[in-house]
């Protein structure tokens, strides 16, 4: 068995050289599930994951997954290659990748219920609802609101002043209010299986049990003390330190970010209402409101740029959501203005319209699925072009704030195998206004450095929040292409 720091809890099966009769099996169980369940929840987890060994899950699993990424790498690259003679490959993969998907996906749901039925044999269907109950509502807390609350603190402290899975274990017991466990217990049950989903909803599986849906009761002593015993001070203190040797230096830069967004938030403060805000800046001020202060208090300012910009796709979504929340059908007219002014935002938008409607049995649920369904084939096209760059590509130089090149700067310097650092932004004709930027880097001997050195790993983690997410793993055939990068007026980003 294997302590981990997440709530969850799984059975990983290793067979060496893919050998099924040699596998060993580890259970992984994460010490912020054993602090909120009791402990005839975690033998109901427990139970569960045994159920997945006793189906032979794990090494099915496994082959599943590696097969659809595998269809998926193969079908990326023809999608981004095009060549006459990839057709055929494409047309059967195109045919073949949702069906194998479809039928993996509902295989992987099945799993899960048999897994369901073994635990409640084992533990009694009563102790695995309330895990499956209890981790639902515990996990949202714990990765929302936990994380940021914890997260928060590294305004102030340069370093980490309090251990997180010490102060984990308060948190299930008292930083969790009853009204935050009632709201999120109200979304987990409302929530339906998707198509792409592995686990079904909580409800389906309650109902596959033949249990009802009921807040748990949070006076209990929780397992961790109970099965940890003894062990558990040394084992939360070496949970606790290999966090922060692990997330000090990302602790610094939050630290760094904080303290200049909380200046920035200052600054546009300041200037209203004398030196109205652009639309721009008012959307970053409503960020940084969010972020600091909430949900709630983001939502009025959003509403206030609403005044000002009516048309401004994210305002209009926030306002949606707590429309569609408040069951007003007002939600509808400002999703529908989200669709196609926003990408990022468009499916969901379409999303909730839809919810929406189809629980009113209003036909008028058609026309935001005929949206989502464009929206999807726009965005495929959009994904094939910024996956490549070729001798056509029409290139410029990017455009980024002082402190975002700052950050770049140091993200290159970070890395000592980097000599030469390039961004060039590629024009593309879907979605123009959102940026497609392309990271080229040469090495000290002037050679270039591939998306398949271990450099980039850590490089990625640095750069990808400033947009360079996108051709990564470039391949220059030509040397034309990489001259004209190289040649691109203000595409150098660092020299050593």
């Amino acid at each position: 068995m294997l302590l981990t720091n997440d709530i969850n809890a799984a059975v990983v099966q290793m067979a060496p050289f893919g050998l099924p009769f040699w596998s060993k099996n580890y259970l992984l169980i994460g010490l912020p599930l054993l602090q909120s369940l009791t402990t005839e929840e975690v033998e109901a987890v427990i139970a569960h994951e045994f159920g997945h060994l006793k189906g032979k899950h794990g090494l099915i699993s496994s082959w599943i997954y590696r097969v659809r990424v595998v269809w998926q790498q193969v079908l990326e690259t023809l999608e981004t290659r095009p060549h006459w003679g990839n057709a055929p490959f494409r047309m059967f993969l195109e045919w073949f990748a949702p069906y194998f998907a479809a039928y993996s996906f509902v295989l992987a749901r099945s799993d899960e219920y048999f897994a369901d039925r073994q635990a409640a044999k084992a533990a009694g269907a009563g102790n695995v609802a309330s895990a499956l109950t209890r981790v639902s509502i515990d996990g949202a807390l714990y990765e929302g609101k936990f994380w940021h609350q914890f997260m928060q603190t590294a305004q102030n402290d340069p370093v980490p002043a309090t251990r997180p899975f010490t102060e984990s274990r308060a948190f299930f017991r008292t930083g969790a209010n009853h009204e935050d466990r009632e709201s999120v217990f109200r979304d987990v049950l409302d929530a339906k299986s998707g198509f792409y989903d592995t686990h079904p909803c909580l409800s389906d599986r309650l109902a596959a049990l033949d249990q009802t849906g009921t807040l748990p009761s949070y006076r209990h002593e929780s397992a961790d003390s109970a099965l940890l015993a003894q062990s558990l001070p040394s084992l939360e203190k070496e949970l606790n330190e290999t966090w922060e040797t692990e997330n000090l230096e990302r602790w610094q830069a939050l630290h760094e970010d904080l303290s200049y967004a909380q200046s920035r938030r200052q600054e546009l403060e300041a200037r209203e209402p004398s030196q109205p805000l652009t639309e721009d800046e008012e959307l970053e001020l409503a960020g940084l409101v969010f972020h600091f202060d909430g949900h709630d208090a983001a939502l009025e300012q959003y509403r206030k740029i609403l005044e000002r910009f009516p048309a401004s796709a994210l305002p209009n979504y926030m306002v949606g959501e707590a429309l569609f929340r408040a069951d007003d059908p007002r939600c509808i007219d400002h999703l529908r203005a989200v669709i196609g002014a926003d990408p990022e935002l468009t499916e969901q938008a379409c999303d909730l319209a839809i919810a929406f409607l189809e629980e009113r049995q209003d036909e008028a649920a058609s026309e935001f699925h005929q949206r989502k369904e464009a929206f999807a084939k726009e965005a495929r096209i959009a994904a094939a072009e910024r996956a490549y760059l070729d001798e056509d590509s029409e290139l410029s130089a990017p455009t980024f704030t002082e402190r975002q090149r700052d950050k770049l700067t140091a993200a290159f310097e970070s890395v000592p195998e980097i000599g030469r650092a390039y961004v060039v932004r590629k024009q593309v004709t879907t979605w123009p206004h959102i940026p497609c930027l392309f990271l080229v880097v040469e090495g000290r001997d002037g050679k270039l450095i591939l998306a398949n050195d271990e450099m980039w790993n850590q490089l990625f983690a640095k750069v990808a929040p400033m947009g360079l997410d996108s051709g990564l793993a470039l391949d220059f055939q030509s040397p034309s292409l990489k001259e004209r990068i190289k040649t691109t007026p203000g595409a150098l980003m660092f020299e050593r």
